[in-house]
C-alpha cells in the first residue's frame, strides 16, 4: 500500500511538472525521472564494480531524502536517494533497496536534499578551466556567498602481474574533491593559492586577506573555508 502512494505521489509531480512548471526558457521538464536502463551507459559504474577496490558512491545506501523545483518550491519528500558520484547522478529508488532505478533529470533548476545536503547541478570550470555541469553539493550559504564541494571518482582499471613475483592490482576508485565558492550566481574554484583566492572578493580583499592571516587558513580545509564563508556574509 504504502509503494502505491509512493509512487502516486511521484506520478502526481511528475504530472504537475510537465503541465504547469516551465524553466525560465520556457521548456518543461518532463519527465522527471529517467528510467534505470536510461541512465546506464558503458562507463556506468554498475557494470564494473565486482571485486573493485573503493565504491562510485558517495554513501551505497539509500537514505531517505527530497527532490525541490526550484521555481515552483514544489517537493516530492521520502524518496529513497543515493548520490552515484562516478556516474554524477542521482539515483531514486522507491524502497531502501534497488528497486525500479530511476535517475533524477539533471536540471539547473532541480535539487536534491540527502542527510541535510544539498545536491545542485550547475555549470563550473574545471581546474583545466573547461567548462562543464555537474552535481555540487552545497555546504554553507548566506545572502553573499555560497561554499559548494565538487565530489569526483577517479577510475583506475585492474592490472596484471607481469611475473610472479608481483601481485595483481585490483580495480579501484579514488576520491578527489575542489571547491567553489558562488558570488552573485558566479561559481570559482578556489585555489590553495591565497592569492589567487583573495582575487575572488574584488570589494574586500584587504579584509578577507586580514582574516586569512589572522587565522591562519588552510584554503583546503573545508571547516577553514566555512570560517571565510562566515566571515565574508559578515562585511
Amino acid at each position: 500500500m504504502k509503494k502505491m502512494i509512493l509512487f502516486f505521489i511521484v506520478s502526481m509531480f511528475a504530472f504537475a511538472v510537465n503541465a504547469q512548471i516551465g524553466t525560465a526558457h520556457g521548456e518543461f521538464l518532463t519527465p522527471l525521472f529517467q528510467t534505470h536502463k536510461d541512465i546506464k551507459n558503458p562507463k556506468n559504474s554498475n557494470n564494473i564494480q565486482g571485486k573493485t577496490k573503493g565504491s562510485p558512491y558517495e554513501n551505497e545506501k539509500f537514505e531517505l531524502g527530497e527532490i525541490v523545483h526550484m521555481s515552483s518550491k514544489q517537493k516530492i519528500k521520502k524518496l529513497f536517494l543515493r548520490y552515484n558520484v562516478f556516474d554524477d547522478q542521482i539515483e531514486v529508488s522507491k524502497t531502501s533497496e534497488v528497486s525500479e532505478l530511476h535517475g533524477l533529470l539533471k536540471s539547473e533548476h532541480i535539487y536534491a536534499r540527502i542527510n541535510n545536503k544539498e545536491y545542485h547541478y550547475k555549470k563550473y570550470k574545471d581546474l583545466k578551466n573547461q567548462t562543464k555541469k555537474g552535481y555540487l553539493i552545497k555546504l554553507r550559504s548566506n545572502t553573499k556567498i555560497s561554499l559548494y564541494k565538487l565530489l569526483e571518482k577517479k577510475y583506475t582499471k585492474a592490472k596484471i602481474a607481469n611475473t610472479s613475483y608481483h601481485k595483481n592490482t585490483p580495480a579501484k576508485f579514488t576520491d578527489q574533491h575542489t571547491y567553489y565558492l558562488e558570488i552573485n550566481e558566479q561559481l570559482f574554484l578556489v585555489s590553495s593559492n591565497k592569492k589567487k583566492t583573495v582575487s575572488i572578493f574584488p570589494e574586500n580583499q584587504k579584509e578577507v586577506k586580514d582574516f586569512i592571516k589572522k587565522e591562519s587558513l588552510n584554503l583546503k580545509k573545508e571547516k577553514d573555508l566555512v570560517k571565510l564563508v562566515n566571515f565574508y556574509g559578515t562585511l
